[in-house]
Formats: C-alpha cells, sequence, structure tokens
C-alpha cells in the first residue's frame, strides 16, 4: 500500500478502509497510529480512538517512529505531532 493510497482514504474519510489497510501494514509509526486514532474516533470508538492518538504523540517524538524524522515513510504532508494535538483538543 503506497503512502498517497492511505492519505487519499484519510482526505475522503474512508475511514474503514483507512483503517483496515494500515492494520494490515502494521507501521509502528506516528502516523499509523494517526491514522487509526482518526478512523476509531470518525467510527464512534472514541475511547480506542483518544488510545491511538496518545500512541501517536508518543511514537512523534522518537526519530525510530517518527515519520517526520524517517527515512522510508514519510508523513505524506501531515504534521502528525500538530494534527494529533489538534484531535486531541477537539475531543
Amino acid at each position: 500500500m503506497k503512502q498517497g493510497a492511505m492519505r487519499e482514504k484519510y482526505e475522503k474519510g474512508s475511514w474503514r478502509d483507512l483503517a483496515m489497510d494500515t492494520l494490515k501494514i502494521g507501521y509502528r509509526l506516528d502516523l499509523a497510529y494517526f491514522y487509526l486514532g482518526k478512523a476509531a474516533i470518525a467510527l464512534g470508538f472514541v475511547e480506542p480512538g483518544k488510545k491511538y492518538l496518545r500512541q501517536a504523540q508518543t511514537y512523534s517524538e522518537s526519530k525510530d517512529s517518527s515519520c517526520s524524522q524517517g527515512f522510508l515513510v514519510k508523513c505524506g504532508g501531515i504534521d502528525v505531532k500538530a494534527a494529533t494535538a489538534s484531535a486531541m483538543a477537539g475531543l
């Protein structure tokens, strides 16, 4: 699965597909947990969504799990740290 396809699902609000594809890939990165958090909340699973967003925040602090600091996987134009903080503030 290419990052562009994931970003497209995010932008279109295809939450179920985004969650399923993210889980299939299994990235242990802040972006993956951000996608899972946003999808879970949009699908009505607010508490699990919050947990995923908190994990995204934690992962965004480490060069080993932050897409903004990664070499292979990029963030697809999403500032994960800021977007996660914004999503959490809206809950």
